[in-house]
């Protein structure tokens, strides 16, 4: 906030850190707010149903606001309205009309979700429609279904899915666009709903190579490969940048996925 004020910027949009009811941003002024697509992830400390997550993220609703919410699963979608008719918000479908005749630069058919979400609060706020195009034709998101080619004609997939929800997204598309069977490289926090993720990549995989992210809530790789074994070839590299390593070495096509932690440190490693 302090470097937004600095650059006296006439728009500035902040990220719920983490479900929104009891969330730092809070203490913000707000224009208007958007809600994207409910899934299940912070299960410990928001909720396990997704009304009850659905509940936290919209406590960021305020009266006589413009509350831009994305298609939703019935039950969240059901929480949401009622929080808005409660709280006096102005519900905002973000339905996915708003894109079909928009071109967008980012991969992935939620992207266009997002992007619906962004073209709603644009409208809200009466900025021109060129602007918005312009925007969703140069828009980047780094570590999200981010391609980076390697000297020798290799392909590393980087993608942060670190909740069922993500992975499946994840894995429709390396379907749709013919990708798959692909070799994952990955890394999950302990306290997400890693058994999940798996199940939803495994359709796409070729090999799994489990690693460690670099937090104090990673997981336990050891127990990973037990939940694969038999199912799956599957291998243990702790260091995820190693596990990269090996991969590439009997791949043409590595994907890297499962936290921001793995898909960071990669990153980093291989754009310096």
């Amino acid at each position: 906030a302090t470097i937004f004020a600095r650059k006296k910027v006439d728009l500035a949009l902040f990220e719920v850190g983490l479900g929104g009811r009891l969330d730092t941003t809070n203490v913000l002024d707000r224009i208007g707010t958007i809600t994207t697509a409910i899934d299940y992830d912070h299960m410990a400390i928001l909720g396990d149903t997704l009304s009850k997550i659905a509940q936290e993220k919209g406590a960021i609703m305020r009266k006589g606001l413009p509350a831009v919410v994305a298609p939703q699963m019935p039950e969240a979608q059901q929480t949401l309205t009622e929080q808005a008719r409660v709280v006096g918000a102005r519900l905002v479908p973000a339905g996915l009309e708003l894109v079909c005749d928009l071109s967008l630069s980012l991969r992935g058919d939620f992207q266009r979700g997002n992007a619906a979400c962004a073209v709603a609060m644009a409208l809200e706020l009466g900025i021109p429609k060129s602007a918005m195009e312009k925007g969703l034709r140069s828009a980047v998101n780094p570590g999200r279904l981010e391609c980076i080619a390697t000297k020798d004609g290799k392909e590393i997939w980087l993608d942060v899915a670190h909740n069922p929800g993500a992975a499946q997204q994840l894995a429709h598309f390396f379907k749709t666009e013919k990708l798959a069977p692909v070799d994952i490289v990955i890394g999950v926090l302990r306290d997400k709903d890693w058994t999940g993720v798996l199940e939803a990549l495994l359709p796409i995989a070729k090999s799994i190579t489990l690693g460690r992210p670099n937090s104090p809530r990673a997981w336990d790789p050891s127990e990973a490969a037990k939940k694969l074994t038999g199912k799956i070839a599957v291998q243990i590299v702790e260091n995820p940048i190693e596990a990269l390593h090996q991969a590439l070495a009997h791949s043409q096509r590595v994907l890297c996925t499962g936290s921001f932690y793995v898909v960071g440190s990669i990153r980093t490693q291989i754009r310096t």
